[in-house]
């Protein structure tokens, strides 16, 4: 969901970017959601990169 996403952007921020680490973390934190990877982590960090910058640069074709 959104809210899950955010929540692990926000912990990747607070484990400056260690990916196992804020895996980990994310499981300390909430127990009761499905816990994402190391990989899945990474993945998702790629992919909001990219939707940001298409979103930010008007230059940026979406066609």
């Amino acid at each position: 969901t959104p809210n899950e996403i955010v929540d692990i952007l926000l912990i990747l921020g607070e484990c400056n970017r260690n990916y196992r680490r804020a895996s980990r973390r994310y499981a300390e934190l909430y127990p009761n959601r499905r816990h994402p990877s190391a990989q899945q982590m990474i993945n998702i960090s790629k992919l909001l990169a990219i939707l940001g910058m298409v979103h930010f640069n008007p230059h940026v074709s979406t066609r």
